[in-house]
């Protein structure tokens, strides 16, 4: 079961007062998006809700004193500042129904510069369908209806006399036989607490706990019976084990049974007004003070569920209680159970020092003094330590005498390092490991477990709920990765549920790898991305969100462009820059009046150094496919997968030659490894070897042969080399050559239509090299 199922939102910083935003949470929560979009402020919210919850006050005021979140006073919080309410929404699991939501509304003070909202409105909300099922709010009383509540209670007293007056006349035998007729002093109204009950829902989720509860008073002995049950909690949406709790009572069956088919069996929505007076504000003794509002809100709350919702059992010492009111005061108790369970980090801010002082209780200088005096258990620690090459452990040394601490980092063969001596990005990183382990130990508890053969003590994790704020801060890519190892081993290891504020492509990657690799179930990693209010449309929203698919894949159609598609455009303006420049050096080249096979080489070698930059490993399976690469040379594999390249990313309406030049080139690669062979010392070009094959094909001497000494030698590497070398298609050899040297020319430029002619020509030729190679 996670520590929060929901988290919601009305009129905080970006988070408007219409609509807000209501989000399920997961395990591993991943906050994204560009900046201002209100990653920070859901971070924010729930560092606010942790600093207002003071011991295990019931209810809290929303408090910005401590101001760790650094949110200023209400005036800057409010989306709206014209609407002094705020909503807050937090999981409520009343009756252990885990889909029940509690919405706080608070409202800020008329006054600039608050610093308090205070606790005016309680309603609680069922995510399943959407209705309320209990609501309670604070309203003050008009003086309309204070004046009418005065003469009513006038109106009362006047009855009350007159009735005194006859009762006067009576007997004392007959005055002894009335009832006590005691009409308290008029305390002014206050307010009323306005109230809804949504019975008919309420009856049907107890109908659906009855079984369930039955069940347990059977099965109760057995130790694993609740552990069971809410393991599966995120799929039958009930934790029951705080249903067994809240109800803090045993052999309640009956009493339910009776609840559900006659109390309420007819009922459905109930609703009514509460007065709130004067008096009820006074402490019930001289020494308490008085009484505030959102007190009187609570404490009516449970008054209305008790008088209106009567299902009574006997405590051990035979006192009767309200079962729903009691229910209701567990799951608000609970609610701030697990809100004292958040903690927070965030980019560190702390001066690096040699020696902290342990007086400044910053959260940095607290972690430290907890991490020295738990004597928390360091294998995790110790092994990411490793891992991200820090260290082999940590050493805080704390005196509390002098309030000093000092922090070093022990390697196996390394000397002894102070922390101070670190980068920034190590102290984040220390920081957190410390933080997990300190959270691991404070939340390590232990049970007796019994099996058929022995008893042991079986260790577990609480839950809480670890805020992080951009961790991969100056840290390496690699690193930046493997924060998803140790953040993925923290939550399934020491239950720890996480929102973690990132920009990090990496961390969101690896993420999508460990998924796939089946070391994290893929409803566990959910990813929110974020967008400022001028991006939001009918078709983008202001948050929007997806999880980690069983194979790693995500939804890349979420997230603006940016993000994942950033590194893509920077490559893309890289290599279009690149083109660019090559298309104007290769223009310039081409212009020159010089035509001979100097010139086509210096252009072949400016085509290789653009092209050499570029990752193509796309072009190079289209090569694979078309040709059996295994009889190709190793260098004419490479200039088809570049003009091919060329090809594709070449813009259209502008020069193909390159392209045509870059295959004329893997061909002539290909007649040269023929040729090498015969002559090592000569300087084969393309028109003597296609001369010289000529005559060996046609019988026909050219001008453009080899010498007589060569040719025999050229004629056996053929032979050697092909099945049936006459078959080759030697014909086509001058007119590949002739187009090649043409697209070499000044002036003369070649479209995407002659590229590709080309290429199928030259296909077919090396199509039949292939084929007759033996």
């Amino acid at each position: 079961m996670k520590l929060f199922d929901f988290i919601g939102l009305k009129n905080f910083r970006v988070f408007d007062d219409q609509d807000g935003i209501l989000q399920e949470l997961s395990t591993i929560n991943l906050l994204t998006g560009t900046n201002n979009s209100g990653k920070s402020s859901l971070i924010k919210s729930l560092q606010m809700l942790k600093n207002s919850v003071t011991g295990s006050k019931i209810p809290f005021d929303l408090d910005l004193n401590q101001q760790q979140h650094l949110l200023g006073d209400f005036e800057n919080v409010l989306s709206n500042p014209k609407n002094k309410n705020i909503e807050i929404s937090v999981p409520f699991p009343f009756l252990g129904i885990t889909t029940f939501y509690a919405v706080l509304s608070y409202t800020v003070p008329e006054k600039t510069g608050s610093y308090k909202a205070s606790l005016r409105k309680i309603t609680i909300m069922d995510k399943y369908d959407g209705q309320e099922l209990f609501s309670f709010a604070y309203q003050k009383a008009s003086k309309e209806e204070i004046d009418a509540d005065l003469k009513q209670y006038n109106e009362t007293q006047q009855l009350h006399e007159e009735q005194n007056k006859e009762n006067s006349k009576l007997t004392k035998t007959e005055s002894f036989f009335l009832p006590i007729d005691y009409l308290p002093p008029h305390s002014e109204l206050a307010a009323y607490i306005e109230w809804t009950i949504n019975a008919e829902k309420l009856r049907g989720y107890l109908s659906v706990l009855l079984p369930i509860y039955q069940t347990y008073l059977k099965e109760r002995n057995k130790d694993d019976f609740l552990a069971h049950f809410d393991n599966k909690s995120h799929e039958t949406k009930l934790a029951v084990s705080i249903f067994i709790n809240s109800l803090n009572g045993e052999k309640l069956e009956d009493s339910l049974s009776d609840f559900i088919e006659k109390t309420i069996k007819d009922s459905t929505i109930l609703k009514g007004r509460k007065p709130v007076r004067e008096y009820d504000f006074d402490g019930q003794d001289y020494f308490i003070p008085s009484y505030e509002i959102e007190e009187i809100l609570f404490y009516f709350s449970e008054k209305i569920l008790e008088e209106n919702l009567i299902w009574t059992s006997k405590t051990d010492s035979h006192k009767k209680i309200s079962v729903i009111s009691q229910c209701f005061d567990y799951s608000y108790k609970v609610l701030v159970n697990n809100i004292s369970e958040i903690h927070f980090l965030s980019t560190i801010k702390e001066e690096n020092s040699r020696v902290y002082i342990g007086t400044n209780n910053s959260p940095f200088v607290n972690l430290l003094k907890d991490y020295s005096t738990l004597d928390p258990d360091t294998v995790f620690l110790n092994k990411y330590l490793k891992e991200f090459e820090i260290g082999s452990r940590i050493s805080v040394d704390y005196e509390p005498k002098y309030q000093l601490l000092k922090v070093s980092i022990i390697s196996d063969n390394l000397p002894t390092r102070d922390l101070v001596d670190f980068g920034y990005g190590i102290k984040q990183l220390v920081l957190i490991l410390i933080q997990i382990t300190v959270l691991a130990e404070k939340n390590k508890s232990q049970k007796e477990v019994y099996n058929d053969f022995d008893q042991y003590l079986e260790t577990y994790y609480k839950h809480s709920l670890l805020l992080v704020e951009e961790p991969e801060t100056n840290l390496h890519p690699k690193w930046q990765s493997l924060l998803a190892v140790m953040f993925t081993e923290a939550a399934t290891k020491f239950s720890i549920q996480l929102i973690i504020e990132t920009h990090s492509e990496y961390l969101i990657r690896k993420f999508q790898t460990l998924t796939a690799d089946k070391k994290i179930e893929s409803k566990s990693i959910k990813i929110f991305y974020l967008r400022t209010t001028d991006k939001i449309t009918a078709s983008r929203k202001q948050i929007e969100t997806t999880f980690i698919e069983d194979d790693g894949s995500i939804d890349y159609s979420l997230f603006d462009g940016g993000f994942f598609d950033e590194s893509h455009n920077l490559e893309d303006s890289l290599l279009n820059i690149q083109r660019d420049h090559f298309i104007t050096d290769f223009k310039t080249l081409k212009q020159q009046k010089i035509e001979d096979q100097q010139k086509i080489e210096d252009m072949q070698d400016q085509i290789q150094a653009y092209t050499s930059k570029i990752d193509l490993g796309v072009y190079q399976t289209m090569i694979q496919t078309n040709f059996d690469t295994s009889k190709l040379e190793p260098h004419t594999i490479i200039y088809l997968t570049s003009a091919m390249y060329l090809l594709n990313n070449t813009v259209d309406h502008t020069d193909f030659s390159p392209v045509i030049i870059q295959y004329g080139r893997a061909l002539e690669n290909e007649l040269y490894s023929i040729f090498v062979n015969a002559d090592a010392n000569e300087k084969w070009m393309l028109g003597i070897m296609q001369g010289s094959l000529e005559k060996f094909k046609l019988g026909t001497p050219s001008v453009r042969c080899c010498s007589n000494l060569q040719y025999p030698l050229i004629v056996q590497e053929l032979n050697n080399a092909f099945n049936t070398p006459v078959d080759l298609k030697i014909e086509m050899l001058d007119d590949l050559r002739n187009e090649r040297n043409n697209a070499a020319h000044p002036g003369s430029l070649k479209t995407k239509i002659e590229a590709i002619d080309y290429i199928n020509k030259t296909n077919v030729f090396l199509h039949k090299w292939i084929d007759l190679k033996k």
